[in-house]
């Protein structure tokens, strides 16, 4: 029966405490007229990430949509439509 050979370094995992997102200033990136780089990629990003924030919010939206039909549809379980008796 062969065996295998002990490992001999140690695997370690690190985690960075920041998140820290790299905002790339290239030339070519950028329109000509752009004249502060860096506060132009900064408003991007904050348009970038409104897009996200629209989307937690519809996910949110939803699952408390859900959540409210489900508990008037238990409440009223003798109801076909949970409405009427409200």
């Amino acid at each position: 029966m062969d065996s295998y050979p002990a490992p001999t370094a140690r695997c370690t995992i690190r985690f960075r405490t920041r998140f820290r997102p790299t905002i790339s200033t290239r030339s070519s990136s950028y329109p000509e007229e752009v004249q502060n780089r860096v506060a132009f990629a900064r408003a991007g990003t904050m348009h970038n990430f409104s897009y996200l924030g629209g989307f937690l919010g519809i996910v949110t939206g939803s699952a408390y949509l859900l959540a409210e039909r489900y508990r008037l549809r238990r409440k009223h379980l003798g109801s076909s439509n949970p409405m009427t008796n409200v």
